[in-house]
């Protein structure tokens, strides 16, 4: 392995911030919370003047140690930053509480750093970053995105009410103020930087419902009990688009979840029971299991669940649906069938189009106004 020092100089100065020297309140709107959970400032921050100089180590194809944080995607190189030397970063201290996903309400005093000022003094702008992955040494992970870099404080804490972190929680554990609390990731040792963001358009649409039903559900043991679910690899294989690394979920609760094509084959989608559709994972921390799924993104196309998506939203039209899931934009639409017909919709006469489900026949479309049903779309596609 081949390694270099590089000796970075972090020039904190608090003069960036407002009000009296040495210090910044911050107040807190609502948080938002849903089934993930959510994160709000409930008290004042300060933030403390410091200037200092640390040693960044950057090793090429470097692992993180117990007390260090690993950023990659930055340099050529990997950059590995010491807890002591995130430490030595300016501080936000103040409290901060939340929701879990079974919607129990956390409060937590924290110490930490601005990841910001971090890489400011690598000479990059994190309102200016596409997305960082956070990776945490049980195989969590979670992808914040452009919006939330932009808008949001990313703390990278190492005390939590007053007490350095414990096993469960070191070297880092992060929280972003304001955000749902499936950020505050745990034992943090890698941060990955995506600069260049993922197309979130497709250009055409899959009916899950129509493609998949109960004879294609397979057996998966989740938290020691059976269920029926849809085989992850198969979809994507049955239908790879253009590819791509990234599966982007959204579910009913407004969550809209990144993830890697490597997680997303190490799971499954549960067809039954409570909160379905559902990804989850025998092999990855439950916290990356995504409730009531509407749809999720891979390859240039959208695998839409209906029936999830229509319970949501109420009536759905071809143009509203279209819209939902970003949908490129063409000359009509062609709507397809499982006996093998199609049907051209005009872009004119898309809103005037309903999608429709009943449990016992399946997914339709029909004109408003009329009862003419046409039954079992399967996809739709932009011509």
């Amino acid at each position: 392995m081949r390694s270099k020092s590089l000796f970075i100089s972090l020039l904190l100065i608090a003069g960036l911030l407002t009000g009296c020297a040495g210090q910044t309140d911050k107040t807190s709107s609502a948080g938002i919370t849903d089934a993930t959970g959510s994160a709000t400032v409930a008290a004042a921050t300060n933030a403390t003047d410091a200037t200092i100089t640390v040693s960044a180590s950057v090793t090429e194809g470097s692992a993180a140690a117990a007390d260090q944080l690993v950023i990659t995607g930055l340099e050529a190189n990997d950059i590995t930053l010491t807890v002591d030397q995130i430490k030595s970063a300016r501080t936000y201290s103040g409290k901060v509480t939340g929701a879990n996903s079974a919607g129990k309400q956390l409060a937590y005093d924290i110490k930490g750093a601005y990841l910001s000022d971090i890489l400011q003094n690598l000479g990059y702008k994190q309102q200016d970053l596409e997305g960082i992955r956070m990776i945490a040494s049980d195989g969590y992970s979670i992808q914040v995105p452009h919006d939330v870099l932009a808008a949001r404080d990313v703390i990278l804490a190492y005390e939590v009410d007053g007490k350095p972190l414990d096993k469960g929680d070191a070297p880092i554990r992060v929280f972003i103020p304001d955000e749902r609390a499936m950020y505050w990731a745990k034992m943090l040792v890698k941060i990955e930087v995506t600069k260049t963001a993922a197309s979130d358009t497709v250009s055409g649409l899959f009916i899950m419902d129509s493609l998949y039903s109960s004879s294609d559900y397979e057996d998966y043991d989740f938290l020691g009990q059976p269920f029926k679910t849809l085989n992850t690899k198969k979809i994507l294989a049955a239908h790879p688009g253009s590819g791509g690394d990234i599966v982007l979920m959204t579910a009913a609760d407004g969550l809209v979840k990144n993830e890697t094509v490597e997680n997303f084959y190490k799971g499954a989608i549960n067809m039954t029971g409570a909160d379905t559709p559902q990804f989850f994972s025998s092999t990855l921390p439950i916290g990356m299991s995504v409730k009531n799924l509407m749809f999720f993104k891979y390859g240039g196309s959208a695998f839409v669940f209906a029936a999830k998506t229509i319970e949501k939203e109420g009536t759905v039209t071809l143009q509203s649906l279209a819209k939902l899931c970003v949908m490129n934009s063409g000359r009509d639409y062609i709507v397809s069938f499982k006996d093998g017909a199609s049907k051209d919709i005009s872009l004119d006469e898309a809103q005037s189009w309903n999608i429709g489900h009943d449990a016992a026949k399946g997914v339709f479309i029909y004109k408003a106004g009329t009862t003419v049903k046409y039954w079992d779309i399967i996809s739709i596609n932009i011509n």
